[in-house]
């Protein structure tokens, strides 16, 4: 039987190619396009969170074969203000901390899985003023006259000049409107009657926000002045530059009109300074002058009117602390030759006046012929020529004492030999005692 191999290989090389064919699994797909996002809408332009935060909700209409949303809020220079990367549903709230009428717009971009479709944005819309204008107010009155005097700065975020208005209230029944942002307006109470009246303001700006301010209170036709206080001085005695002297109210002052938070005390300290205040802490002095300072108070109401007489407080002798404090050695128990006892150098430290600060302490030791510096910053001794070298690189250990005077110190490496240190004291203004000196000899 004839056989046609070139036949026969050209089957087989086929069959193979047929098997090749059936064991390659078909190509994989790319995920569809995701629709396109329509009616992206800010539905409003902004909701005030505090400290200046706008939480900004959006919505669009959800697009088909999308899993996911990537979301973005710009200004109309394209910035992103906020974004997410992964939102399933079709709303979003942004935040930013953008200024009152910036535009904003949303940016939505759909996807399904990795494949990113079109994006769609909505309309550029404001952020809105929600913030009330403010301002700064100074009220005065003649209280003999009965004409008052309003002074105002007022401010506002977006609003500007007439924009902003404001109504005054002035207490008696009258109103006086104002647009202008730093004016002076003025008003006369026509009844002659002595009264305190509590003026206030209501601001609007352009959007509508409006605040109510109160403008504080003024006493017109008021003759009667207060009275009733009485003060008590924490010391009679003290030292110039240093001591505070305190004043303590005992008893608030009283008026037919004023409430006592809003009557003036001013202190005379009797060194030709004053201090005022109504309502919070009461002052202290620092006298920079010697002798003997005569403290009154005077009060003023709110219509003007001084106590008859400033109240007497009392009188503070001041005197300047000139005299250095005094240091003293307390020396380990006999025999004193010993290093291990010189370990530790102890003292203490006395001031008559305003009391001591500080120790300053210096150590050196003559070592056979050589002088050496004790450093306290790296507890080392440095080697030096002479004795005046070794007190001059010698380092100064600066020392807290006690509530008793007591000092210590500890001294590092100490060896046989002579032993010298010296020490001085300062005072809290600055007065420094001489040098106190002591030497000892150790020899074992």
């Amino acid at each position: 039987m004839n056989i046609n191999r070139p036949l026969v290989r050209l089957a087989a090389l086929g069959a193979a190619g047929a098997m090749v064919l059936a064991a390659t699994p078909a190509m994989a797909r790319p995920a569809p396009k995701p629709g396109k996002v329509s009616n992206v809408k800010i539905t409003a332009a902004g909701i005030a969170m505090g400290s200046g935060a706008y939480a900004v909700p959006s919505t669009w209409s959800a697009s088909t074969k999308t899993t996911d949303y990537q979301v973005k809020l710009v200004n109309s220079a394209g910035t992103v203000l906020d974004g997410s990367s992964s939102i399933s549903d079709a709303h979003w709230t942004a935040h930013t901390k953008a200024a009152a009428g910036t535009m904003v717009r949303v940016i939505v971009t759909p996807f399904n899985g990795t494949r990113k479709g079109s994006p769609a944005q909505s309309s550029l819309v404001p952020l809105p003023d929600l913030t009330a204008p403010t301002g700064t107010f100074k009220l005065s009155a003649d209280n003999n006259t009965g004409l008052a005097s309003l002074t105002q700065k007022l401010t506002d975020d977006l609003s500007q000049g007439a924009d902003v208005k404001g109504t005054i209230s002035w207490g008696d029944g009258s109103t006086t409107d104002t647009t202008a942002l730093e004016s002076t307006v003025t008003h006369q109470y026509a009844d002659k009657v002595e009264n305190r009246y509590e003026p206030s303001i209501v601001l609007t700006d352009k959007a509508g926000n409006s605040a109510t301010m109160d403008l504080g209170a003024v006493v017109v036709f008021d003759s009667n002045p207060p009275s009733g206080a009485s003060y008590s001085l924490s010391s009679a005695n003290g030292f110039t530059n240093y001591s505070p002297v305190a004043l303590t109210e005992v008893t608030a002052p009283t008026d037919n009109w004023s409430p006592a938070d809003n009557i003036t005390r001013t202190v005379s300290w009797g060194d030709d300074s004053t201090d005022s205040w109504t309502t919070g802490a009461v002052p202290t002095h620092v006298y920079t002058t010697d002798g003997v300072h005569h403290v009154t108070v005077t009060l003023t109401d709110e219509a003007g009117n001084p106590s008859v007489e400033p109240f007497v407080v009392g009188d503070v002798t001041t005197a300047t602390d000139s005299a250095a404090p005094v240091v003293k050695f307390r020396y380990p128990k006999k025999p004193r030759n010993v290093v291990k006892k010189w370990r530790t150098l102890r003292g203490s430290v006395a001031d008559a006046g305003v009391g001591a600060r500080q120790v300053q302490l210096k150590v050196i030791e003559k070592r056979g012929a050589k002088w050496f510096a004790y450093k306290p910053g790296t507890h080392r001794w440095v080697k030096v020529g002479t004795k005046a070298r070794a007190w001059n690189k010698a380092g100064v250990s600066r020392m807290t004492p006690s509530g008793t005077g007591a000092w210590s110190k500890n001294v590092a490496h100490l060896r046989k030999g002579t032993l010298a240190y010296r020490a001085r004291g300062v005072d809290n203004v600055g007065n420094a005692s001489a040098w106190k000196v002591h030497s000892q000899k150790l020899t074992r």
